[in-house]
């Protein structure tokens, strides 16, 4: 007889695993403590008692923009520093707009940072410090691996050495700078890890990623993450290998299936019996027939294990982060981005758990 109990351990690691799929992830904030050392900093700001808004450009550097504040109160020059809170949502705001929102407000400087992602997990800024009346007092790159430095200004005022940097990173052209590294957030592909953690011993049990496309956090599943990156071949491998595992399971549920009705079948209730010889012979013909059924079921519930040994996946999981970098870098070039990685997608946090009878478990998981 079917006994439900015996399938308790069984039914609760599926439940644990289904569980999982659906709590989302966390990414560490960057660390900006060090990139902006006020000594540097205040070779890029020209006159006294000046009054400072800094504005975080696009979604994602306000911890870059929260770092130049703190810095900028460190300059004897500067005597007040302003939030971008007055100014509302600035996610789609250029430059230009952001400085026409601030110039009424009791202002002399509008200080706008985007943010960057460098190499090796690395983040890059860069600020360009407008006067109220849009002209550029100054602009510098920095980075989380790469601290500001000193620059002598030129007669303009503007720092030439950061002039080009900022060049080089944005692509030469300030006039339509904007208008492209939003096109590239939205084409841009970055990755959504997950990790699930068992609340009881906490051990990391599972690790995944998703790519995902763009600042609107469109999801990259299967093959449609290699369509995108123009990889026709893989995405055609992983559809072949996806069908062959469909198939399998198929066959091994009506394989299992058919055991089962097998058995049912062929059970055969003593209803007509008056001898006790007549009941050993169906007892034995059902035992048969349930040992015939329990084989059948067996072999059809071993087929349906096979698919979860099949990746689907043409590369592995590694390979698939390269080639994002390579969609990246080439979307970068394409885009005239130059050698930084302009992006303001940001980092998320988020987590789940459970608790039964049995225990229970827990989830976090982030973008990087």
């Amino acid at each position: 007889m079917f006994n439900l109990r015996s399938y308790r351990p069984a039914l609760a690691a599926t439940l644990f695993a289904l569980s999982l799929a659906s709590t989302p992830a966390y990414a560490a904030s960057p660390d900006w403590s060090v990139a902006l050392p006020p000594a540097a900093l205040g070779t890029f700001i020209d006159g006294s008692g000046l009054r400072v808004l800094v504005a975080a450009g696009g979604t994602g550097a306000d911890p870059a923009a929260s770092a130049l504040t703190v810095s900028l109160r460190a300059l004897s020059s500067v005597k007040l520093t302003m939030p971008d809170d007055a100014l509302g949502n600035l996610a789609e705001a250029d430059d230009a707009t952001i400085v026409a929102k601030a110039k009424v407000l009791p202002v002399d400087l509008v200080a706008v940072v985007r943010v960057f992602p460098g190499n090796d997990g690395a983040e890059n800024l860069v600020a360009t410090i407008y006067r109220v009346d849009g002209t550029v007092l100054s602009a510098f790159t920095a980075g989380t691996d790469a601290p500001l430095v000193s620059q002598k200004t030129t007669g303009s005022g503007m720092a030439g050495a950061a002039s080009s940097a900022v060049d080089d990173v944005v692509g030469g052209n300030a006039s339509d700078r904007d208008a492209r590294v939003k096109e590239f957030e939205e084409r841009a592909i970055w990755m959504q890890g997950y990790a699930a953690v068992d609340s009881r011993s906490g051990r990391i049990v599972s690790t995944w990623s998703v790519p995902i496309k763009g600042r609107y956090g469109e999801a990259l599943i299967g093959p449609s993450f290699y369509e995108y990156i123009g990889e026709p071949d893989f995405a055609r491998t992983f559809k072949k290998r996806k069908a062959t595992r469909t198939a399998i399971m198929l066959a091994g549920g009506a394989v299992a299936g058919g055991g089962l009705g097998y058995m049912l079948l062929s059970s055969q209730v003593p209803s007509q019996c008056s001898t006790d010889r007549c009941y050993e012979e169906i007892d034995r013909a059902n035992a048969q027939a349930s040992a015939i059924g329990i084989s059948i079921v067996t072999a059809g519930t071993v087929t349906l294990l096979i698919p979860f040994f099949i990746d689907p996946h043409p590369v592995k999981a590694n390979e698939r982060s390269r080639l994002v970098d390579e969609y990246n870098d080439e979307l970068r070039e394409e885009l005239g981005l130059g050698k930084a990685r302009p992006t303001s997608l940001g980092a998320t946090f988020s987590a789940g758990g459970w608790v039964g009878a049995d225990g229970g478990g827990a989830q976090v998981a982030g973008t990087f």
